[in-house]
């Protein structure tokens, strides 16, 4: 064939081959072209350089470039890009490779860091690798006890087995106070007992100085914190310098941690350093010692002499087989402002503070994390809106796990954030009350399929309106306290809208099983829907402390003292707080405003509907089995609607112990309706 050619045909051949071309090259490369071309992806390794540009995972042989040695730097150079040619389509990846990374200044991250919806900036652990954000330092220094002082004050077993290691100048924070929020030591990814007496649990207060007395509702109580005590113990602690004591000094749902500043061995008193505790101190309460040098008496116990800058160990396994590890950095990762941003499959500890704070930020997730050995939270955001922690385990944290608060409660403005699918466990170790494993405040948030449990305190707090906690295991909460919630709300007519649901609550008995609640509508809390939960051993199901327009319904209790408690105490003891905080933060709202009054009608009109009263609850189509239905008094029982409920029938649940297991095909719960859920309930459930 003659093929003859001019301009025009040129023209074609040239289109033709390009095609051609196109065509093997986009065939070669089944993935998408236009994901692979735009995405950017910078690595960060323990043996990287800040130098070097992170556009590789490894160092040249040459030794000139290679990954990023810190976040920071990868942080800086997304901002670089972004000023000179703006970010591009689709994710930014920082790769983080294995290994450690001891960060000694925060990681802040703010609205310049940000990423968009088209080109969300990701920073991720490597697949199937480890990664370690840590805020310590390593103690290898460990060498047997010199100090003769030390020796004196130690028995004979602990002289054999502890050690000493010089931390002094370590760090740029100082050591803190014993009180929480400072150094600590944690070894085998453990956090280990600052030295105490008793080694575990605590001793009652025999009695107290009767300075000024006072009386609450029959408790009687003395505002001086001059403690009685038996035995002869305390003569160990005369040498000690930095004596501390921590208890329940007055109701079993307060704690607090004071110095002592005297003991007095002729008038067995201890006396307790000023300011004293707020509610009082009252016999029969529990407390305990530590800080203690001369109580550094089995394995796993610890004490730092913060003025040689000494630290002193029991390890309970080889010291050398083991890593120690103190904690300096007060937080690991700060947002502000910032948007379109995730962090994932990390392992963040050894902090002082909490560990992410998060603020005014929108559209950021914390996925596939584990956070632990914290002085404060986990995680806690606060503002902005879509912002979510999940798939992640919280734990061993110095007080909560997750804190959320967003929305704006005057124009109802939900924030939609979210902490699902998380096992948060073993938190609160350092502020033992009122520091839950979730707390929510704002409007429109959502707390699901959570497993919340092994904590002195309370599993969720909520505050606010609309949101909802559902599909949510809550267990053995509770543990150190009584007249406590698992789910707990208290004192507010104006937080409502909030909805309980379909959540497992079980092995809930408070301290010594002397008393605990699982959803806890506290002092005229009002407006809460608390629906399809399975409830099993728990003190008190549900109690309503005088609040109104709750409703209880399709919900379970089997093995539960009380299924629903309903009082009237806002027209008792509790008065005169309807006068005084009850009507303030009434009057903080727009309750009587058209959005307010459309939303919450039962609001618009409660100053001229005996207020303190707790009128308009509902009780209807609950099942309880083994145990009493209903405690409730006259004057509440009069305002209260009971509709249908099942009593003494047998829910039929293949397993008592775990009621995820489901329940027999004869189980009443079809029949009226009270199974399945539409979800599954818990992390871990079936």
């Amino acid at each position: 064939m003659i093929l003859l050619i001019n301009k025009s045909s040129t023209n074609i051949i040239f289109l033709y081959v390009f095609y051609v071309i196109y065509l093997i090259a986009f065939l070669s490369h089944p993935v998408c072209a236009e994901a692979n071309e735009y995405d950017l992806k910078l690595y960060v390794a323990t043996n990287g350089d800040d130098n070097w540009s992170g556009r590789m995972d490894t160092p040249l042989a040459s030794g000139n470039d290679g990954p990023f040695a810190t976040l920071q730097r990868a942080q800086l150079e997304i901002t670089k890009i972004k000023t000179k040619t703006g970010l591009p389509h689709g994710s930014i990846v920082i790769e983080i490779l294995r290994g450690t990374y001891f960060i000694q200044n925060t990681l802040e991250l703010s609205e310049v860091d940000s990423g968009t919806q088209e080109s969300p900036v990701v920073y991720r652990a490597r697949k199937g690798e480890k990664v370690i954000l840590s805020g310590g330092s390593v103690i290898s220094n460990w060498n047997k006890i010199t100090d003769k002082e030390a020796l004196k004050k130690l028995s004979a077993a602990a002289s054999e087995n502890v050690l000493q290691a010089n931390i002094k100048g370590i760090g740029h924070a100082g050591y803190g106070k014993p009180s929480g929020g400072g150094l600590e030591l944690f070894f085998a990814d453990r956090p280990m007992t600052l030295a105490r007496w008793p080694n575990e649990g605590f001793v009652k207060i025999e009695d107290v100085v009767k300075e000024q007395p006072f009386d609450i509702r029959g408790e009687k109580g003395y505002r001086v914190g001059k403690l009685k005590y038996s035995g002869d113990r305390p003569q160990k602690w005369q040498a000690e310098n930095d004596l501390w004591a921590h208890g329940y000094w007055f109701w079993d749902w307060a704690e607090e941690r004071q110095r002592v500043r005297s003991i007095d061995l002729v008038g067995h008193t201890i006396t307790l350093a000023t300011p004293y505790h707020e509610y009082g101190y009252r016999r029969g309460q529990w407390y305990y010692i530590y800080n203690a040098l001369s109580e550094l008496d089995s394995p796993g116990e610890w004490y730092l002499d913060r003025d040689a800058g000494i630290i002193f160990f029991w390890p309970p396994a080889s010291i050398t087989e083991n890593t120690s590890v103190v904690s300096l950095t007060d937080s690991l990762v700060r947002f502000t402002g910032v948007s379109h941003v995730s962090f994932e499959d990390m392992t963040l500890e050894a902090t002082r503070g909490t560990a992410i704070s998060v603020k005014g930020s929108t559209d950021v997730t914390f996925s596939s994390l584990v956070i632990r050995n914290t002085g404060g939270w986990g995680v806690m955001i606060e503002g902005g809106k879509n912002c979510q922690v999940v798939n992640s385990s919280i734990f061993q944290t110095g007080e909560g796990g997750i804190s959320i608060k967003g929305g704006d409660r005057a124009t109802l403005d939900p924030a939609f954030h979210k902490v699902e699918n998380n096992s948060i466990y073993s938190f609160a170790r350092w502020k033992r009350i009122s520091r839950p494993g979730v707390e929510v405040s704002g409007v429109g948030n959502r707390i699901a399929h959570n497993h919340i449990y092994d904590a002195p305190h309370q599993a969720i707090f909520i505050s606010g309106n609309n949101h909802v906690i559902e599909y949510n295991e809550l267990n053995d909460v509770c543990k150190e306290s009584n007249d406590a919630g698992a789910i707990y709300a208290g004192r507010d007519w104006t937080m409502r809208g909030n909805v309980v649901q379909h959540n497992y609550l079980h092995d809930i008995r408070g301290r010594a099983g002397e008393g605990a609640i699982g959803v806890y509508l506290d002092d005229m809390f009002s407006g809460t829907d608390v629906i399809g939960n399975v409830f099993s051993n728990v003190a008190t199901a549900v109690l309503i402390g005088g609040g109104r327009d709750n409703m209880v319904s399709d919900n379970v209790c089997t093995g539960c003292g009380i299924c629903v408690h309903i009082d009237s105490r806002g027209l008792d003891w509790a008065a005169p707080a309807v006068k005084t905080v009850m009507l303030q933060r009434l009057k903080m709202m727009p309750y009587r405003s058209e959005l307010w009054k459309s939303e919450y009608p039962g609001l618009f009109s409660i100053l001229d509907n005996k207020p303190g009263a707790a009128k308009g609850n509902k009780i209807m189509n609950n099942l309880s089995w083994k145990g009493r239905f209903a405690e409730v008094d006259s004057l509440a029982e009069a305002e209260t609607v009971f509709i249908s409920n099942i009593l003494n029938l047998d829910p039929e649940f293949v397993d008592m112990n775990d009621i995820t297991a489901g329940v027999r095909k004869a189980s009443p719960l079809y029949k009226y309706r009270l199974w399945p859920p539409k979800e599954s309930i818990g992390k871990f459930s079936k």
